[in-house]
């Protein structure tokens, strides 16, 4: 009996077998959230046929008169899932407005490394944590001060992009865009 021919058989009739009762295969790409906007706080709801998968909020205040912003980005998700990674990008949507700077203030749980970039494409401020794994069962909360440098209101975009895992073969690429006007701390609106 051949052995090397044998087992290759054997790999790929399990491998047919097993992907056979796992269900669907693959990355499945969210990118068209049900949209959620209270006053200081923006909800991004992403469901499927079961519910909801999961939930991005993105809030901001107080404002402080040194032009200091309060943020805060979170997310939940289904029970059985877990976030491998993130990537947030903060962009002043302003034409000749300045790249905000972005200072990470907390994070839930023991956080695992945080990568700080300027983003190419964009021109923003790009925050990526490439391994969730520590903390990517539970709910993910950054704590985030923008500094704004140009006239209020500060016109912010904040792109977030996370991966999800599901489970044995199947994952989701969940991605999301707030649009923010945030008021002039010495207006009395923030």
């Amino acid at each position: 009996m051949n052995r090397r021919r044998f087992l290759a058989g054997v790999g790929a009739a399990g491998t047919v077998a097993f992907a056979g009762c796992a269900g669907p295969v693959g990355t499945t790409e969210l990118s068209d959230p049900e949209v959620d906007v209270e006053s200081a706080e923006t909800h991004l709801t992403y469901r499927d046929n079961e519910g909801r998968i999961a939930t991005t909020t993105v809030q901001y205040g107080p404002v402080r008169p040194d032009g200091l912003v309060r943020m805060r980005i979170s997310i939940w998700h289904r029970k059985e899932t877990a976030i491998s990674d993130l990537f947030v990008t903060f962009r002043n949507r302003a034409p000749t407005g300045l790249r905000p700077s972005v200072y990470v203030g907390g994070f839930s749980g023991e956080f695992p490394p945080i990568d700080y970039q300027i983003d190419d494409e964009s021109d923003g401020r790009l925050i990526s944590v490439p391994d969730l794994s520590p903390v990517g069962e539970g709910t993910v909360t950054l704590e985030l001060y923008v500094q704004a440098f140009d006239d209020w209101p500060l016109e912010l975009t904040v792109d977030v992009a996370y991966g999800l895992d599901a489970g044995v073969l199947q994952s989701y690429a969940v991605e999301g865009t707030t649009d923010l006007s945030i008021p002039n701390p010495e207006s009395g609106e923030s």
